[in-house]
């Protein structure tokens, strides 16, 4: 009897050191590489110093505050002989800045009405980040985008009009570009509401694309063509900054891959 129990007891200790060893060999397999926002950035920023330079605008139609405070930027930098690098998506830094300081009769950045007077002082200081908008597409495969994207997880939560749908897919989006993918940022309703995901090119010879979920980092379905107009990242990131941009949230890691 003691030679039975002997030998459970030894069963029970080799069971229980596979399973340990599986255990840590299964989460060794993964190394976790932290994505920042700036490694989307291709070249080292550009420290601006102004002497805040006070302004005044109205509002003119089809004007957006991001639009505006560019068009400035943009005039300034040229003024001072510093060149616009890869272009308006450089300056996103400072309109957050300025978009932060700057009295909105609505209180709501995103909302200023026609004939509106803004007033508003360039910051101390600011940052220009300059972007790569040409890339080399190297993949194709769903499977392979599958993989990659189950391997993603957000750090920086989801919160309503500071980091949403548009930033989520913004970031992603061009993350994905710099990898390698045909990506395109796509506006729509979904789940009955104004929303922004991504699709993504999965045959190099037919209009065959994927959608991606930004929010929840999954694969939605498969369509021969997107149901609705896309837009490469740093286009929409150009025309709106304040909503597709990342650089208002601090230098914490906003993502997380598991990679083996």
């Amino acid at each position: 009897m003691k030679v039975i129990k002997l030998l459970i007891f030894i069963n029970l200790i080799v069971l229980a050191s596979i399973m340990c060893i599986t255990y840590w060999q299964s989460n060794g397999k993964y190394e976790s590489i932290y994505l920042y926002p700036k490694d989307l950035y291709n070249k080292s920023p550009i420290v601006i110093n102004t002497n805040q330079e006070h302004y005044k605008v109205v509002v003119k139609p089809g004007q957006s505050l991001g639009l505006i405070v560019e068009g400035i930027l943009d005039e300034y930098l040229q003024n001072k002989g510093i060149p616009a690098g890869s272009g308006k998506i450089d300056i996103a830094h400072a309109v957050y800045m300025i978009a932060d300081d700057i009295n909105i009769r609505s209180g709501d950045p995103d909302l200023i009405y026609v004939g509106e007077k803004l007033s508003f002082s360039l910051p101390k200081q600011f940052t220009i980040y300059q972007i790569d908008t040409v890339f080399e597409v190297k993949y194709y495969s769903v499977e392979k985008l599958r993989r990659t994207i189950n391997s993603l997880q957000w750090v920086e939560p989801y919160k309503t009009g500071y980091f949403d749908c548009s930033n989520m897919a913004g970031f992603l989006s061009m993350w994905l570009v710099r990898q390698g993918w045909d990506a395109y940022i796509v506006e729509g309703t979904r789940w009955e509401q104004k929303h922004s995901w991504i699709w993504v090119k999965v045959d190099a010879h037919k209009e065959k694309y994927v959608d991606v979920e930004a929010t929840g980092l999954y694969i939605d379905n498969q369509s021969t063509k997107p149901t609705s107009k896309r837009y490469r990242p740093w286009e929409k990131i150009n025309e709106n900054p304040l909503e597709y941009g990342w650089w208002h949230v601090s230098d914490h890691p906003l993502m997380v891959r598991k990679i083996k």
